[in-house]
């Protein structure tokens, strides 16, 4: 009981020190949905990935089931990432707004938001993978969202690498370097690869775990990316100390993975008990402060 009080006086002390809105509402999980929406993934692949994302919010999905049930709450958005050379498309755009859910009604209105908002541009000029610039972007969201969560969590899922400079610009930047040390391989230039360790960094000084899904992309007219090699990539590159990496090896794999891969995040979120001890450590912080106030 004193452990979980001293939780909430410590978050209450964040919200004073005003890295969070002041009326900020506890949940226990903050989760970003960072997906891959480049080119290399097909249309009907992408199609696929959309829904699997739809059905776990929905009736009968994971998520629905984990609120409806009273397990526990969460906030949850949704971002999208791609890339291009030479400007003119967004290089990561969130296309879900931050949303706090703790009970059916609210699970299927997100389901709804994403359904409508989870598109894939379609563009040659998106066919690139900006890993960084999603990562970065999420990461930022999190300080503004309305929320305060026990624990933070961007899920990314995607099938490549980071293969373009971090704003974008091109041909000719850094990442990949045609011709340097290290040839011209995403996986092993060093500019490209401290793209993603950066972003990686940020996130983990934030207090957020980032998870991984790997979508291996092979075959004919693919750069060959197997589950194996992503997720060796993803370990050493993107995701944070105690985050993890799941392949899913077939596209009608991915509903399965992808399901696991939410029940493990949200099997650490903790019941609703605990972040009214969390709300109540936060209040009791707020009125000694004010009484403070008072008396001088």
């Amino acid at each position: 009981m004193r452990r979980f009080l001293s939780i909430g006086l410590a978050a209450a002390a964040v919200f004073v020190a005003g890295a969070r809105p002041a009326r900020a509402l506890p949940v226990g999980l903050e989760l970003a949905l960072v997906i891959d929406a480049s080119t290399s993934i097909s249309s009907t692949d992408f199609a696929l990935q959309k829904q699997a994302y739809v059905d776990a919010f929905s009736p009968g999905g994971v998520v629905y089931n984990f609120v409806n049930s009273g397990l526990g709450t969460l906030a949850a958005s949704a971002f999208i990432f791609g890339g291009n050379t030479g400007g003119g498309l967004a290089l990561a755009t969130q296309v879900a707004s931050w949303t706090g859910i703790s009970n059916g009604a609210e699970s299927a209105a997100f389901a709804a938001a994403l359904s409508s908002g989870l598109t894939q541009p379609g563009s040659v000029a998106f066919g690139n993978t900006n890993i960084g610039a999603a990562v970065n972007l999420a990461t930022g969201s999190f300080a503004t969202n309305g929320f305060e969560g026990l624990r933070l969590t961007i899920d990314i899922s995607s099938d490549g690498l980071q293969n373009l400079p971090l704003d974008g610009t091109g041909p000719g930047g850094a990442c990949p370097s045609p011709g340097g040390p290290s040839g011209d391989s995403p996986a092993s230039d060093p500019d490209c690869v401290a793209i993603v360790q950066n972003a990686r960094n940020a996130a983990a000084a934030a207090g957020i775990t980032i998870n991984a899904l790997a979508i291996p992309d092979v075959g004919a007219g693919s750069d060959n990316l197997t589950g194996a090699f992503l997720s060796s990539y993803y370990t050493a590159n993107l995701i944070t100390p105690g985050g993890f990496v799941v392949i899913a090896e077939t596209p009608e794999q991915f509903a399965t993975t992808l399901n696991s891969k939410l029940q493990a995040e949200l099997s650490a979120v903790p019941e609703p008990g605990t972040l009214l001890l969390f709300g109540s450590g936060a209040a009791m912080m707020f009125r000694r402060l004010r009484n403070r106030r008072r008396d001088s």
